[in-house]
């Protein structure tokens, strides 16, 4: 008997740990981890003429941080401000009137490091490139600035114009590598230096790349091809309330070999597509959206290429 009562025991503390253990809530989701520590950000904000006043002021927000409003040339650190994984930056631009110039900053974000010979501060990759009078117009008679989107005779109200931007951050490992002989890289280079019409998301046999937005990048990708088949993801987001437009051109470029006569390394194009195929622009909004889906603001796109 009491044996039995011994086993019973048992098997009911069994049960109730098991129970126990069921129950157990699960992990939380891993938030987007930091970038190396030794990883440093910056922002670097040039103004178009240097010694003359500028009025359009741009306020920038990263990841819900307010930055602080920019109206003249200048340096910034935003270590720790980006992660890696998904992020999120805003620019809202409002012009001080009246304005006695038309003058605009340029914007360049991205990881720096420091020259040793020169103890000049460089930024490379230039992750996003971004000039704050992109569609506004100055009337010089009156000083006043008008915007397609923001203060214009339908809108006189509204006096801010805001582009925001969701992109991801896998670091730029794979961007800083040197390139060799049999490699394979990814590039990217828009029509204007600045101001991406879209965010453009891109995976290579499910390996993320990160997202582009404008300028030149250029990607070793070697590791993430294999012989055959291979597949690209493209994940496009328009960026609202702007009327210029600028395209971005993809390609991948391999296998690498060094060109004597031209001094640098070359390949061949083993695939190209453009991140404004499959989009339009609404003809009473101006707004950018999917073809065939009006309202529609995201487009994913998979594109597949054989790789000898």
């Amino acid at each position: 008997m009491t044996m039995l009562r011994r086993t019973a025991l048992m098997l009911a503390a069994l049960t109730v740990v098991g129970s126990a253990r069921a129950e157990e809530p699960k992990p939380p989701a891993e938030e987007p981890k930091a970038p190396p520590a030794a990883e440093r950000f910056m922002i670097f904000a040039q103004r178009y003429v240097d010694n003359q006043d500028n009025a359009l002021h741009t306020e920038i927000t990263i990841n819900g941080k307010n930055l602080g409003v920019f109206h003249s040339s200048t340096q910034r650190d935003i270590t720790g401000q980006i992660k890696l994984g998904a992020n999120t930056i805003a620019f809202a631009t409002t012009a001080q009137e009246p304005a006695g110039f038309d003058n605009y900053l340029e914007f360049e974000i991205g990881p720096v490091t420091t020259n040793p010979r020169t103890k000049k501060t460089v930024m490379k990759p230039v992750l996003i490139r971004y000039r704050n009078s992109v569609d506004w117009k100055f009337d010089g008679d009156t000083g006043k600035y008008t915007h397609p989107f923001g203060p214009n005779p339908k809108t006189p109200e509204k006096k801010t114009v805001t582009h925001g931007y969701t992109f991801e951050y896998t670091g730029v490992a794979n961007e800083l590598a040197a390139p060799k002989e049999g490699n394979f890289v990814f590039q990217s280079h828009s029509y204007l230096e600045k101001n991406a019409s879209m965010a453009a998301n891109v995976s290579v046999n499910g390996k993320s790349l990160g997202t582009f937005l404008a300028g030149q990048r250029s990607v070793d990708v070697s590791k993430f091809l294999k012989p055959g088949e291979n597949e690209i993801r493209l994940t496009t987001e328009a960026v609202a309330n702007m009327l210029c437009e600028n395209d971005t051109t993809f390609e991948i470029l391999g296998p690498l070999t060094y060109d004597i006569a031209k001094e640098k390394f070359v390949g061949k194009n083993v695939v190209q597509f453009k991140a404004m195929e499959g989009w339009t622009r609404d003809k009473k909004s101006g707004q950018l959206h999917v073809k065939g889906s009006p309202g529609k603001t995201t487009h994913e796109r998979v594109i597949r290429f054989t790789v000898d």
